[in-house]
């Protein structure tokens, strides 16, 4: 990850560093105002910076503004991740001399013989003073905050009380106009709540000068869907059931992931577009992501490659490598549930099941659009546009996947019910041990290849393959 502020323009390398042509190279990037450069005459120049700590995810804290440590002599050293960003010289990319990307075959310029320059993650938040949870002192947005404060908190509780109760084998029921209502204020009351919550996180996130992420919490913002999703969804059941309309389960389930997808939608965009945090095309490939030690030692490939390769070589290796990954994933995570099924004894009878078994044939094709396209698209916006990006960017990037993995997988069980608590709480474990190696895996492709294609094309893949299993054995 480039850090501009370690770069000057104007500096030289020494004649010691120049190539062939003997009138050195120059530094690249964009120049840091009131950073010096130049050595006191007289001086012997300053040692180079120590060698990295060892270890993945190892980081050398910056040097104070005003004291960047100037290049020695020596071999050029390449740009990376907030190092010295210097025009290296020419190498040739095939034939003798020719450095090789080890199991790609891409050429790229040697590594450097200089340590990055690399802020270490957590240290992009100044220092705030600590903030009572119930006191407006000291914040951005006061009004937010109690708003936030005075509806979200109910609201949460209140909808997080009925959710649970549904999922563990309550009977609610909701038939009477006056329940619909009830369920509905409910809802938009943790809505409203965790807006205006998300909003005075950011403002407040902002004011404080973070510079990596300054959006509202990843949690802050499932917790929104999910409100938003059953304040949408009441009013469209009780129009279906008023109007005594019948939907197909393929039917009902394409519509109910269109409307999450909407939700994805437009919660990214109005908690990061809007507020500033983000924009779609750092949603799309995002650039911003916390570096480690992988970065350091594979950034001249990257760069190389990328100046080199055209569109659609990025395109095929985006789409190629979930396709090389998915054979050996299904097949991880049909051995984990089958482990975790004779451990715990785990009977679906009394659990809800991604395939339903009222579906029919003329299902098919909704179901798959909606499993297999729908679903994973908008999931990708939102867990991976949103929620791991905003990790990545703070984070030691093996950290950042491993939370945004197993979050991801942890979510997957809102959708679990069972007949009692006993079977829900069991069909819960299954359903997150089922999904921990695929949400691992599609965060770490979206993050290590910087695309939301990547992740997408796995994701996408592996819903459809499941499905197509799962209606070709009910079909027989």
């Amino acid at each position: 990850m480039a850090d501009d502020r370690l770069a000057n323009p104007e500096h030289k390398a020494s004649p010691e560093q120049s190539g062939p042509s003997g009138t050195g190279n120059e530094l690249i990037g964009a120049p840091q105002a009131g950073i010096d450069t130049t050595q006191p005459s007289g001086s012997d120049p300053p040692p180079p910076p120590a060698p990295p700590p060892e270890g993945p995810g190892s980081y050398i804290p910056a040097p104070a503004r005003g004291s960047w440590p100037i290049p020695p002599a020596g071999p050029t050293p390449a740009g990376t991740g907030g190092g010295y960003n210097v025009v290296p010289p020419p190498v040739p990319w095939f034939g003798p001399g020719a450095a090789v990307w080890p199991g790609f075959g891409f050429a790229y310029y040697p590594p450097p013989t200089l340590p990055p320059v690399l802020e270490p993650p957590g240290r992009l938040h100044p220092p705030a003073p600590r903030r009572r949870l119930f006191s407006l002192a000291g914040r951005a947005s006061p009004r937010l905050y109690l708003l936030g404060l005075a509806v979200g908190i109910p609201g949460v509780a209140a909808l997080g009380w009925l959710e649970i109760a549904v999922r563990v084998g309550w009977a609610a029921d909701l038939r009477p106009f006056g329940g619909w209502i009830s369920l509905e204020a409910i809802a938009v009351m943790a809505a409203v709540g965790l807006t205006a919550a998300a909003l005075a996180q950011t403002r407040q996130r902002h004011a404080d000068g973070w510079s990596d992420y300054y959006g509202a919490s990843p949690l802050l913002a499932v917790a929104l869907v999910l409100a938003l999703n059953e304040a949408i969804v009441t009013p469209i059941t009780v129009i279906k059931t008023q109007l005594d309309v019948t939907w197909s389960s393929g039917e009902a389930t394409l519509i109910a992931t269109l409307v999450l997808f909407a939700i994805y939608a437009t919660v990214v965009h109005f908690l990061g577009v809007r507020t500033g945090a983000l924009s779609w095309h750092e949603v799309v490939r995002p650039k911003r992501l916390a570096p480690d030690a992988s970065d350091w030692q594979a950034w001249p490939a990257t760069k190389a490659v990328s100046r080199r390769a055209s569109a659609v070589r990025n395109l095929l290796i985006d789409i190629g490598l979930p396709m090389i990954l998915l054979i050996p994933l299904i097949i991880g995570t049909v051995i984990v549930v089958a482990i975790l099924v004779a451990i715990l004894g785990h009977d679906v009878s009394g659990a809800s099941s991604p395939v339903e078994s009222t579906w029919r044939a003329s299902d098919a094709l909704p179901i798959f659009i909606a499993a297999a396209l729908v679903a994973p698209i908008g999931e990708e916006i939102f867990f991976r546009g949103l929620v791991t990006n905003a990790w990545a960017r703070s984070l030691e990037r093996r950290q950042a996947i491993i939370r945004a993995g197993l979050f991801f997988a942890a979510i997957h069980i809102y959708n679990v019910a069972g007949a009692s608590l006993d079977i829900a709480l069991r069909a819960a474990i299954v359903a997150f041990g089922g999904r921990i190696i695929v949400s691992l895996v599609i965060s770490w492709l979206y993050i290590r290849r910087h695309s939301i294609v990547s992740s997408a094309a796995m994701h996408m893949a592996y819903n459809g393959t499941l499905i197509l299993i799962a209606l070709s054995a009910m079909t027989r």
